[in-house]
């Protein structure tokens, strides 16, 4: 990263300086300065008192001149698999976006960054659930798996269509389902009616109620009680 340093008072200059690969800001007049892994607040704080100390009479103002770009590699069910680079401030959805999107054969839930698992689906439905860590370190990789279990909703719902249930689970809630779908339409008067398998391959219409599950193939209409 490079930072842009402009002293005022008794020394009057402003100076640009880049983070070198051992984490040491090189600035004239001063002793390196360490400065990886510090926030920019935590950094204005050690130069300030620095300055204070080395070059009396003076003050710094510190902003940030340019970010160091990182690379990570985007694998799986996206359009265009490989290295990618991005902004440091970048996230798992940037990473994907930038390898042209998931493919329709890829999932959302289940996405492997590194050793950790993240699921998007709170941050691109706003459906309230917990925010996953979204941050990216260089070298990362990302892999976006195949699709896992679905259903899908139509009918009287803000948002009609085909959405993942929760990773590794093969039924969810039906009211945490409507919540993916955007909500029916009216609060109340609603009738879910399910379209389902039998064992046997035979499809057939059922009317479930609110406090029901949806499984994996499931399609639900939602339809006005009356």
């Amino acid at each position: 990263d490079e930072l842009v340093l402009s002293f005022r008072g008794r020394a009057r200059h402003t100076v640009s300086g880049r983070v070198t690969r051992e984490g040491l800001l090189m600035l004239p007049e001063m002793q390196p300065v360490p400065a990886a892994g510090q926030t920019l607040r935590a950094l204005r704080a050690d130069l300030d008192a620095r300055v204070a100390r080395e070059l009396a009479g003076s003050e710094v103002f510190v902003s940030i001149g340019q970010l160091r770009q990182v690379a990570v590699f985007v694998g799986g069910e996206v359009v265009q698999p490989g290295m990618v680079v991005l902004s440091p401030l970048a996230t798992v959805l940037d990473a994907i976006l930038a390898a042209g999107g998931p493919r329709r054969t890829g999932s959302l839930r289940a996405i492997r960054v590194g050793n950790r698992s993240v699921d998007l689906y709170p941050v691109i439905s706003g459906d309230g659930g917990e925010q996953p860590e979204l941050r990216l370190a260089e070298g990362e990789r990302v892999v976006v798996p195949p699709i896992g279990a679905v259903a899908a909703i139509g009918g009287e719902v803000s948002r009609p269509g085909i959405y993942e249930l929760p990773p590794g689970r093969n039924e969810a809630p039906l009211t945490m389902m409507l919540r993916l779908a955007g909500e029916a339409l009216r609060p109340s008067g609603n009738r879910f009616l399910l379209e389902t398998t039998d064992g046997s391959g035979r499809r057939a219409f059922r009317e479930i109620a609110a406090r029901d599950t949806l499984r994996r193939g499931d399609a639900l209409l939602v339809q006005p009680g009356v």
